[in-house]
């Protein structure tokens, strides 16, 4: 009786174990992916990344990662640093009625802007699409008002009176950061800063918001070509 007793303990023990696992795993998924291209998507947070024909050469594992708090996913693209033939495309999007507040390219350098080709904000939530031209991580950041150049990585924009601009003093002042606020920095080439997110600077809308903003337009994007006008897929 007692080896019974013993053994339930055991078994509901190691049930319990797997259960706190599952519970507190990051969203994961994993695909061989192979000259044809593919997709990744993950339901929660809502992450998919499209991998087109010609970006790989031969077959490859490849696993992408989900991590959320209340402002932002943190998404890993894996094996980290591979150079893709074609850019692929990622799309992220946060429930909620909030605005982008930054998406940047996390590295072991710190976080930096990367720019994005269609934004999308509305009363359900926020989505970002952007292009890569190789595995990496991208932080997607939310907030309910604009404050765009407080959070790490933000960009700005390029105007006198602004961070990163003539204080008065004859100098420009780059490295200042004013109670506490992280200093911002400038969006990669063919990209302009908007509230702290770097957006493709030849995109066919002015804005995209509100809740009827629809889909934004990067462009003709026929038979799956992710947008060539900027090859290097918005990295600095």
């Amino acid at each position: 009786m007692g080896s019974i007793r013993s053994f339930l303990r055991l078994g509901l023990g190691a049930l319990l174990g797997v259960v706190t696992a599952c519970g507190s795993a990051t969203p994961e998924v994993q695909a061989s992916i192979g000259p044809e291209g593919g997709t990744l998507s993950l339901p929660s947070p809502a992450v998919r990344f499209d991998v087109p024909p010609g970006a790989f050469t031969a077959t490859t594992r490849v696993s992408m990662r989900a991590t959320a708090d209340a402002r932002s996913v943190l998404v890993t693209l894996e094996p980290a640093q591979l150079t893709l033939g074609r850019p692929g495309q990622l799309s992220v999007a946060l429930d909620g009625q909030r605005r982008l507040s930054s998406v940047t390219e996390v590295t072991s350098r710190g976080e930096h802007p990367i720019g994005v080709d269609a934004r999308i904000e509305g009363a359900s939530g926020v989505s970002a699409r952007l292009r890569l031209d190789r595995l990496t991580q991208v932080r997607v950041s939310a907030a309910e008002g604009s404050d765009g150049g407080t959070v790490a990585g933000a960009c700005h924009e390029d105007r006198e009176g602004r961070d990163g601009g003539d204080d008065g003093d004859g100098e420009e002042d780059h490295d200042r950061s004013d109670a506490g606020v992280v200093a911002p920095e400038a969006c990669p080439a063919g990209f302009e800063c908007e509230d702290g997110v770097c957006l493709a600077d030849d995109r066919d809308d002015d804005d995209c918001h509100g809740a009827d903003a629809g889909t934004c337009s990067d462009g003709d994007d026929e038979g799956g070509e992710h947008g060539d006008d900027h090859p290097d897929g918005g990295h600095p």
